[in-house]
């Protein structure tokens, strides 16, 4: 393998949030509207209106993956017990880009991203209840953008925080996403983006190392149905998802991950979907003779060229 990229490193903007503990607190304004979170408040990212879409709901975005020249906003974010996600009030929004070279952020947490690439990783904070929580961004060119949700096979319910890294016909690694409140991810990406492998590490417990994908007609310019999984109140609903066609995707270090993204050495310059989500198995899925799948029978990783 080529490049072998700690896990632990994706992680260290999110070790960045959990400065203030996890004591569940109350908002008192804002949207919160005195609803009681059960998590430690932390940084998202939604985009200004567009993207293809006509929906009035928030479009989720990841915050490593901001494309030159476009508008998003951050908030501070709680989820409740149940898993409503909650938008705190907010302040003092600030950049470890204090030159502003790459964008400029507001004191209401609008970002607009400048035309030039960041080298590296910044970070943005926000204050809420008198306490500062971060996350780390970067901006991306505008070669390509590739688009998808990671679903629960069992359930067709979006799973979030999931981790992909995407690599060239080579096996050079070349860009990571993260997987947003409602399952999507928008990698934004260099076009000889080929294929991808998800993160073991970032998959929870309730999940085995092991995913499932329909490659047959990976990539489209059409935007998928299985992105529409929010009702009109942007609560995220279970999805049908079918697993006809669907090879799982047994991971080990004797398997190559598959080419699942394009048969091209590079894509065209534009904006992608995957035609089929990305779905993580569930430890209660069963195989095919009606048995608990056996942990010890999958394998962790896979290698690329």
């Amino acid at each position: 393998m080529k490049h072998l990229r700690s896990f632990g490193a994706c992680m260290c903007g999110l070790l960045l949030l959990a400065c203030a503990g996890t004591t569940p607190t109350t908002t008192s304004g804002g949207t919160g509207g005195g609803v009681a979170i059960a998590t430690t408040p932390k940084v998202e990212m939604i985009y200004s209106p567009g993207l293809g879409t006509t929906t009035t709901l928030p479009v989720f975005g990841d915050p490593l993956n901001i494309r030159t020249g476009e508008q998003v906003r951050f908030q501070m974010v709680g989820y409740t017990s149940t898993g409503e996600r909650v938008v705190l009030p907010a302040n003092n929004w600030r950049t470890s880009d204090t030159s502003n070279t790459f964008g400029t952020l507001s004191n209401t947490g609008v970002y607009d991203a400048a035309s030039r690439q960041t080298p590296s990783t910044y970070l943005v904070s926000g204050t809420y209840n008198g306490v500062e929580y971060s996350t780390e961004y970067s901006i991306k060119g505008r070669e390509t953008r590739i688009t998808g949700s990671v679903l629960n096979q069992g359930t067709g319910l979006p799973v979030s925080g999931v981790y992909l890294y995407f690599y060239d016909v080579n096996g050079d690694y070349v860009g990571i996403a993260q997987s947003t409140y409602d399952g999507s991810f928008r990698a934004a990406l260099p076009r000889t983006a080929q294929r991808f492998q998800v993160v073991n590490d970032s998959l929870s417990a309730t999940f085995h190392r092991l995913i499932q994908f329909n490659s047959t007609a990976a990539l489209s310019t059409v935007r998928p149905s299985y992105l529409d999984n929010r009702n009109s109140s942007g609560v995220v609903v279970a999805q049908s998802v079918s697993t006809s066609g669907t090879q799982y995707r047994l991971t080990g270090v004797s398997q190559q991950c598959k080419p699942l993204l394009s048969s091209t050495t590079s894509l065209p310059q534009s904006d992608y979907y995957l035609s089929n989500p990305i779905l993580v198995v569930p430890t209660t899925a069963t195989n095919g003779l009606g048995a608990l799948i056996d942990p010890l029978l999958v394998a962790e990783g896979c290698t690329v060229p």
